[in-house]
């Protein structure tokens, strides 16, 4: 059965509370999360259960590197684009224990980059490195405490080893990260640590010499992880994992002032926390991860207020559960996904009761859209 797997490979023995306390200072109460305990993940299972909306997985990616199936290991998504032919776009999974893997929309793995601890990763395309438009992916290097940034070639492949690396200093333990390309296509990377800073730092590439700057702190009460900034409408989204997603402007000259989302604290039924990743849907809404029960809540942030929740449940491929990162590509990806398609981290990844090594799961965008209204 498919509990007394999880039992056997996947519960730690260690971890027999129910909460723990996170942080003194902040006084928070942190969820245990499923991987931890036996009764939390049926918690989670049963309250996913509840939701009416649900979509399944249309692909799965090959499973990420690691030493055994009870490894957490896959984390976040992010996808470029192909220039001339949309199906050749590639996404690009982190392996937070070794690297960055890629994989085409099929699944298939292209190519894996094994150097470092990469927790999450972000992809900009058309960015001025070097006097000319490039494509670049970046992630947060949590073994040398790094930002990494990766040029990314014609056909979709990066180097084996990073272009540049901006060193976040030893006292700063990068975890979540997001870039965001400004209205002069001048390029920012975002990232914070689990004690809630976030750091936005203003990135220049001039011949092949990096300059790299400070340009805001900003500062939440608790442990922060997902981000995700709209180039469009300038603003940055924070997710705070145990109190719910903040809205800063993206600029430089922003300040510190955040504004909540409504209802996207556990006072909604619909809310049960980690917040984890983030993404934008277009037109006007935001997809975030909710760990604690399997399921994914839908933003309106034109109205700044929850709107949805759906769940990715089994079908020709295995459902999804505690989600970590995703991302969503609201364009034409070609025959399998024309009108775009979510990529989200699969915390239990499973072939049939057999637990395996942690992948990735891409979801048709338009069977969300499917929960929106129509226009």
């Amino acid at each position: 059965m498919k509990n007394k797997t999880i039992i056997k490979g996947y519960i730690y023995a260690s971890f027999l509370l129910l909460i723990s306390v996170y942080g003194c200072k902040s006084g928070i109460i942190k969820n245990v999360e499923a991987r931890q305990d036996i009764r939390e993940f049926n918690t989670a299972q049963q309250k996913q259960k509840a939701f009416a909306n649900i979509v399944f997985a249309a692909v799965e990616t090959d499973a990420v590197i690691s030493n055994k199936p009870t490894d957490d290991c896959a984390d976040d998504p992010a996808i470029w684009i192909h220039k001339s032919n949309p199906s050749k776009s590639v996404v690009f999974g982190s392996n937070k224990k070794r690297g960055i893997h890629s994989y085409s929309l099929n699944g298939k793995e292209i190519q894996f980059v094994d150097y470092a601890k990469i927790n999450n990763i972000d992809v900009r395309q058309n960015v001025l490195i070097n006097g000319k438009k490039q494509d670049i992916l970046a992630g947060s290097n949590r073994t040398s405490k790094s930002i990494d940034l990766f040029l990314i070639d014609s056909v979709g492949r990066i180097a084996s080893k990073p272009d540049f690396s901006i060193n976040l200093g030893a006292a700063f333990k990068p975890y979540g990260f997001c870039l965001y390309k400004d209205e002069y296509d001048g390029l920012f990377a975002f990232v914070n640590n689990k004690k809630g800073k976030v750091f936005q730092k203003e990135i220049q590439i001039e011949n092949n010499s990096l300059n790299a700057k400070t340009v805001r702190e900003l500062q939440l009460s608790s442990q922060v992880e997902g981000m995700v900034v709209s180039d469009k409408t300038h603003l940055l989204y924070v997710g705070e994992e145990q109190m719910g997603i903040h809205v800063f402007s993206a600029k430089k000259e922003g300040g510190t002032h955040s504004e909540m989302i409504k209802t996207s604290t556990d006072n909604n039924p619909n809310i049960r926390f980690d917040i984890e990743g983030l993404a934008l849907l277009e037109p006007h809404y935001l997809v975030a991860s909710s760990q604690g029960n399997f399921s994914y809540a839908i933003f309106d942030l034109q109205k700044n207020e929850y709107f949805t929740s759906f769940t990715i449940r089994t079908n020709t491929v295995d459902a999804v559960e505690e989600t970590d990162g995703l991302e969503i590509y609201n364009g034409n990806l070609g025959r399998l996904f024309p009108k775009g398609a979510l990529i989200v981290q699969d915390g239990f990844n499973y072939d049939q009761d057999t637990l395996n090594f942690q992948n990735y799961k891409i979801v048709d965008l338009a069977k969300i859209r499917n929960f929106l209204p129509k226009k």
